[in-house]
């Protein structure tokens, strides 16, 4: 059935021309541009429920709604797909992260805290944070994730660790401490909460509460961090 048209007017004051005002872009254009994001979507939920080696690109295309095909239009190979989900979701928070840190006036103590909170409100609650957890699982059948993973975020984290305490430390906000292992503790919080929370095969104990282990966390290392009252901060350890 037509739409009504009110007498004495015609259909175009109705359905206005899609030649007048301001051009429209193509739906087919938007779906396009949004593709990539929602490959990706589709593969993070897929890789997280079945893991690397039980996922396939049909599975992927499947959660998507696409054809298997298109999915190679993105990208070449199940191991390029999972470094795409890799890279869009844990380099982001650490490039955010690294930003802060070169641009940041407040003490060292603030920004360690403004940095593992703003982690922990990224990765609470998301399937992303199930990624290092995977990546542990898989890591004997597929070394190279492993390498890969280590490049692309565990080497520029532990990076990112070093540079902030050396800064504590030169400021003396911060406790002359080993420089690579204290950073390896700052992480360290981070990855048991991301093994205790997976929401698919989470290995937390009976009564673990996230928020509390958190908070907790935080205020130990602070403590660890803080510099000795009545003593010379001799400077940066490596």
């Amino acid at each position: 059935m037509r739409d009504s048209v009110t007498p004495g007017t015609s259909s175009d004051s109705v359905v206005p021309s899609p030649t007048r005002g301001a051009k429209a872009e193509p739906r087919w254009q938007r779906r396009k541009q949004a593709r990539p994001a929602e490959l990706l979507s589709a593969a993070l939920a897929v890789f997280v429920e079945r893991g690397f080696a039980l996922t396939r690109l049909e599975d992927v295309a499947a959660r998507a709604g696409v054809a298997k095909g298109t999915v190679y239009l993105y990208y070449s190979s199940k191991e390029e797909l999972f470094k795409a989900v890799v890279r869009d979701g844990l380099s982001a928070p650490l490039a955010e992260a690294r930003d802060l840190l070169a641009t940041s006036n407040e003490s060292s103590v603030a920004l360690l805290t403004r940095i593992l909170r703003y982690w922990r409100t990224q990765f609470r609650n998301s399937p992303v944070a199930a990624l290092p957890k995977l990546i542990i699982t898989e890591a004997g059948n597929f070394p190279e994730l492993v390498e890969f993973y280590i490049n692309e975020i565990d080497g520029p984290r532990q990076q990112l660790m070093e540079t902030l305490i050396r800064r504590g430390i030169g400021r003396g906000e911060f406790a002359s401490l080993p420089v690579a292992e204290t950073a390896r503790y700052l992480s360290a919080p981070m990855l048991l909460l991301a093994l205790f929370e997976n929401p698919h095969g989470g290995i937390s104990p009976p009564g673990f509460d996230g928020e509390t282990y958190f908070e907790n966390a935080l205020v130990l290392l602070l403590k660890a961090l803080a510099p000795v009252e009545g003593t010379m901060n001799p400077g940066s350890r490596k």
